[in-house]
């Protein structure tokens, strides 16, 4: 919240952190996080995310690691606590976007969520995908 805060207060570039994993069992997640002011610091993030997933899935593969000045706009809805058409877990500071079966998805990011609130560092909400009318 504060480098957010810090980010639109000053302007100025900013950097999303960005890193996209596929793991064996065919699910598919992507790290969001709150912008940084700098490009060298959000590498830095990056490569800490990426060697925390590497650490706990060595087969695990990383489609996307980047830090983009602007995000697609469904990414952006999610940064801004906006559902999108998939499962995505909020906290403080990240927002994980799921990509699965219906079913799986479901219950990954409702134990993500659990996990990461558990941990007592931050709050973890599963957000259930946007409808749309039919």
């Amino acid at each position: 919240m504060l480098t957010l805060g810090t980010v639109l207060l000053f302007g100025g570039k900013h950097y999303y952190p960005v890193v996209r994993a596929q793991f064996p069992d065919g699910v598919t997640l992507t790290f969001i996080e709150q912008p940084w002011g700098d490009a060298g610091a959000c590498k830095e993030e990056n490569d800490k995310a990426v060697a925390a997933i590497r650490a706990r899935c060595a087969q695990c593969t990383f489609e996307l690691v980047s830090c983009p000045q602007k995000l697609e706009a469904a990414w952006e809805d999610a940064i801004n606590r906006r559902p999108i058409k998939i499962y995505v877990v909020h906290t403080e500071t990240q927002r994980i976007l799921i990509e699965a079966t219906s079913g799986t998805a479901q219950q990954i990011c409702i134990g993500m969520a659990q996990q990461i609130t558990q941990q007592k560092k931050q709050r973890g909400q599963c957000v259930l995908p946007y409808r749309s009318p039919s």
